[in-house]
């Protein structure tokens, strides 16, 4: 099983990666990912202590994540089918006319625009000031739904958002997520970019 080899692979690390290959307790298919595995940790093994500055996106990104656990949350999950989607997108990606490719995402985010539009609360932020006992008793309720999207890039994750999704359709929310992937890609992310939040989206993947 796969915990049976990372198990293994921890027991591997104070030996060489020429011991791990050689070894005769597990087939050599799956000790040469588990040796490169281990050869790759003693090589960036660091022999004492030191210090890394965390600046830029990194910086503004650990601030905010601080932050936000000082909000109350709750955790709700939800399944829906989406046929009737995964049709409809094939069949605008395969049209001639059209130029650009879209994903899902846009799909989402103009869905979740419409939903913020029935349940305005949801599109708040909690003010940072304080009542006289320290404690947060207000939030604000933002007119415009501008939806982050978090997207890895060369300078790790970044949050740029997405102004006025109220306003905008799925072909003109995928022009803007191709340019925010772009702008992340080259790292010509703007503070514009970055501010003004409402309302955030992350994709956990296929």
């Amino acid at each position: 099983m796969k915990g049976d080899v990372l198990n293994y692979i921890e027991s591997m690390k104070n030996k060489s990666a020429e011991e791990v290959i050689h070894s005769k307790e597990i087939p050599q298919e799956v000790l040469k990912p588990a040796a490169q595995q281990v050869q790759k940790a003693q090589s960036s093994a660091v022999s004492e202590d030191k210090v890394v500055k965390i600046i830029g996106f990194q910086k503004a990104m650990t601030k905010t994540m601080t932050q936000a656990t000082l909000i109350s949350s709750f955790l709700f999950t939800d399944e829906f089918n989406v046929d009737k989607l995964v049709k409809f997108r094939k069949e605008i990606n395969t049209t001639p006319e059209n130029k650009i490719k879209i994903t899902y995402t846009p799909f989402f985010i103009k869905a979740i625009s419409m939903a913020l539009s029935d349940y305005p609360i949801l599109n708040s932020l909690v003010n940072s000031k304080t009542g006289e006992d320290g404690y947060i008793y207000e939030y604000t309720v933002k007119g415009d739904h501008n939806i982050s999207v978090a997207i890895d890039g060369p300078e790790g994750l970044v949050v740029p958002n997405i102004k006025r999704v109220q306003d905008k359709s799925v072909l003109q929310i995928q022009k803007e997520l191709n340019s925010l992937k772009l702008k992340a890609d080259t790292k010509k992310l703007t503070s514009d970019d970055l501010n003004n939040g409402s309302f955030t989206v992350s994709n956990i993947g296929k």
